[in-house]
C-alpha cells in the first residue's frame, strides 16, 4: 500500500456553550490523544497523522478520515476522543493491513459503526476509468 494517512479534524468541536467554545476543540483533542498514542501503537509504522483545519463535517464532529492513493477514503464522524482514539487507531491499523483497504462493518469497532459516514470509491480506479470511457463528470 502507498502513503496513506489518517488525517483528523482539529476545528470541529461538541460545544454547546460559550465556555466549552473557548475550550480545547474536541478534534484538538482528538488529533492530540492519537499523536500521544502512535508511536506506542502496532501496526501504524509507514502511514502518517494528519491535521486539517477543516473537513466539512461540521454537523458530525468530531471527524477523522482514512485514506491513501489508490486506496478508499473512510470517513467518519461523531468521534467521542477519550472513547473513540484507542478504536480509531486499531482500525486504522487493520486498514492498512488489508490488502483491499476494505473494511466490512463488522471490523469496525462500536464507536466508529455509528459514525461512519462515507466510503469513498479508489481515486486511481475512477480515474483510469474516466479515461478509459471518455466519462468526465
Amino acid at each position: 500500500m502507498s502513503l496513506v494517512c489518517l488525517t483528523v479534524c482539529v476545528t470541529c468541536n461538541h460545544s454547546q456553550t460559550l465556555e466549552e467554545q473557548r475550550a480545547i476543540r474536541a478534534g484538538a483533542s482528538l488529533h492530540e490523544q492519537a499523536r500521544e498514542a502512535w508511536p506506542r501503537h502496532p501496526g501504524l509504522e509507514g502511514a502518517v497523522l494528519r491535521r486539517v483545519q477543516c473537513m466539512s463535517a461540521c454537523k458530525r464532529p468530531c471527524t477523522a478520515a482514512m485514506s491513501g492513493a489508490g486506496c478508499f477514503t473512510l470517513l467518519f464522524g461523531d468521534l467521542q476522543p477519550s472513547r473513540a482514539t484507542p478504536d480509531l487507531l486499531i482500525t486504522f491499523a487493520r486498514y492498512l493491513q488489508k490488502q483491499d483497504d476494505f473494511l466490512r462493518r463488522d471490523e469496525r469497532p462500536p464507536a466508529l459503526l455509528a459514525g461512519s459516514l462515507t466510503r469513498t470509491e479508489r481515486f486511481k480506479l475512477l480515474v483510469l476509468h474516466c479515461l478509459s470511457t471518455g466519462v468526465q463528470d
